[in-house]
C-alpha cells in the first residue's frame, strides 16, 4: 500500500519547480517520524525536526510532536535501538497523523489524604511562627516540615495511578474502539511490524532510563531536596490542593 510519508521532506516541498509551498503540519510530523524509523537521522535529530511543531495550532501535530520529543531519548540513538513497545507507538502515532480523529482534553481532579496531613502540618508551621516570632531561627524548624513535605510527595506518587496496560498499548488513542476505528478508516496507511532481528539484539538490552545508577540519581537530587526542605512552608501550601492533571487523547469522529 501506499506510504502518505515517502519521499516526503519534512519542512517543506516542491513541485515540479514551481512555487515552494510548505508542508502541512501533520505530514511534516509524519515525515520525521518516518525519516527516524527508517534510520535516516537519530533522535537528536528527530526531536530538532520535531521542535517547531510542540506550539503548532494543529492539535493532532502538537500532541504527537511534544510525545515523541518527550519518549524518545536525546542521546543520538537511532530507530534500531528502540524497544517493540517504542517502536509500535510511533506507528500509532503515524496512523493517528493519517486520520481525521479529534483530539480532546481529558480533565481529572484526585484528592487523597496526603491533603489533610498537609493542611495539619501548615496549621503546626504557623503555631511556631505565633510561638517563636519571625527569623533565620524560622530555616531550623521548617527542616521537620521539609522532611515531611518530601514523603507526602513520595506518598502521592505512589498513589498516583499510572497508566495501565491497555492504556499503554493504545495511545495515544482513548479507547480500543477509536484505534480500530482509525485502522479501519484509513486505507492508505500499513503498520510496519518490528523486525526479529531487532528482537534478538535489544531482547538483553537495559531499559535507557536505567542506565543512570541509583547512587548518581541520589547526588544529583540531594541539593533539591535541601532547598526543598527549607522553603518547606511554600511547598506544603500548595500540597494542600487537589491534584489535577490534563491530557491529550484521540478519539473517532
Amino acid at each position: 500500500m501506499h506510504n502518505p510519508y515517502e519521499f516526503c521532506h519534512p519542512r517543506r516541498s516542491t513541485d515540479c519547480g514551481k512555487e515552494t509551498k510548505m508542508v502541512p503540519p501533520r505530514q511534516a510530523v509524519g515525515c520525521a517520524i518516518e525519516a527516524f524509523v527508517n534510520q535516516h537521522i537519530n533522535s537528536d535529530e528527530l526531536c530538532k525536526r520535531l521542535a517547531p511543531f510542540i506550539e503548532s495550532p494543529d492539535l493532532t501535530a502538537k500532541l504527537v510532536a511534544s510525545e515523541v520529543c518527550f519518549q524518545i531519548d536525546d542521546s543520538a540513538i537511532t530507530a534500531t535501538k528502540l524497544m517493540k513497545s517504542e517502536w509500535n507507538q510511533l506507528q500509532r502515532y503515524l496512523l493517528l497523523l493519517s486520520t481525521d480523529c479529534r483530539i480532546v482534553r481529558l480533565k481529572t481532579v484526585r484528592q487523597n489524604w496526603t491533603q489533610v496531613i498537609t493542611t495539619v502540618a501548615l496549621l503546626g508551621f504557623l503555631c511556631v511562627v505565633a510561638s517563636f516570632g519571625l527569623g533565620k531561627h524560622l530555616l531550623f524548624f521548617g527542616m521537620p516540615f521539609g522532611v515531611l513535605s518530601i514523603s507526602m510527595t513520595c506518598f502521592r506518587a505512589r498513589l498516583t495511578p499510572q497508566n495501565s496496560t491497555p492504556e499503554q498499548i493504545i495511545a495515544p488513542f482513548k479507547t480500543f474502539s477509536d484505534l480500530k476505528h482509525a485502522y479501519k478508516n484509513c486505507t492508505h496507511f500499513t503498520k510496519r511490524t518490528y523486525p526479529r532481528w531487532m528482537t534478538k539484539q535489544n531482547r538483553y538490552a537495559p531499559p535507557r532510563d536505567l542506565l543512570l545508577s541509583r547512587f548518581v540519581g541520589t547526588l544529583l537530587i540531594l541539593p533539591i531536596f535541601i532547598v526543598w526542605a527549607m522553603h518547606a512552608p511554600f511547598t506544603i501550601f500548595f500540597q494542600r490542593l487537589p491534584i489535577s492533571c490534563t491530557k491529550l487523547v484521540a478519539v473517532a469522529n
